[in-house]
């Protein structure tokens, strides 16, 4: 699905709980019903959060085929077609997006609570 296919999230929006999601990892959060079905990936890195629509540039498929995200160190790895993601900016290093970024959604941290910003 293309970025600009993709829906917008509201600010306030609410995600999980700050202790949902360990140092070092990601979960997948899947908000709302419906079609398609919308799901952020929720990273923490220290007290940084990152996000992302859980959705590969490649394909209109999410990043995992399990309950949760593949991280390998500072990247995420698409399950379907092992792309490489940066953590950092969500920028494919390897696989067939090579050069193409997962949609970035902007997160803050309300009384304990991962929100989008």
């Amino acid at each position: 699905m293309p970025v600009e296919d993709l829906p917008l999230l509201p600010s306030g929006t609410r995600l999980c709980a700050v202790s949902d999601v360990a140092d070092g990892t990601a979960r997948v959060v899947e908000l709302g019903r419906g079609w398609p079905i919308v799901e952020v990936i929720v990273l923490r890195r220290g007290d940084r959060w990152i996000g992302y629509h859980n959705r590969c540039p490649h394909q209109p498929v999410p990043l995992n085929l399990l309950a949760n995200v593949f991280v390998v160190g500072d990247a995420l790895v698409c399950d379907h077609h092992s792309a490489r993601f940066n953590v950092e900016d969500g920028y494919c290093t390897t696989g067939p997006c090579k050069g193409d970024s997962l949609a970035s959604v902007a997160l803050a941290v309300r009384e304990e609570t991962i929100v989008v910003a």
